[in-house]
């Protein structure tokens, strides 16, 4: 997290892991939670271009509904990460 985005400190744990695409190939992606982090400024190579927004939690809900998100494992992320906060 420093490096993408500066993040230090904090917790990181493990959401869950899942199949992308199953039936079509075994790349599994491992999702994960991040708290209690300070933000600092990020360490990008110099070929990397990253544009870093903060989104409260109900407006990303809120895009997923409206389509403006549509790709599922950042579908999935955000609706685990509200659960994972709410249950907390």
């Amino acid at each position: 997290l420093g490096e993408e985005i500066g993040a230090i400190g904090g917790k990181v744990q493990l959401m869950s892991s899942f199949y992308s695409t199953p039936g079509y190939c075994d790349e599994v992606l491992h999702l994960f939670i991040a708290t209690g982090f300070q933000k600092s400024s990020n360490n990008l190579d110099e070929d990397e271009f990253l544009e870093i927004i903060e989104v409260k939690m109900e407006k990303s809900v809120i895009w997923i509904k409206e389509g403006k998100i549509k790709d599922c494992k950042t579908i999935a992320g955000i609706l685990m990460a509200r659960d994972y906060l709410d249950n907390k």
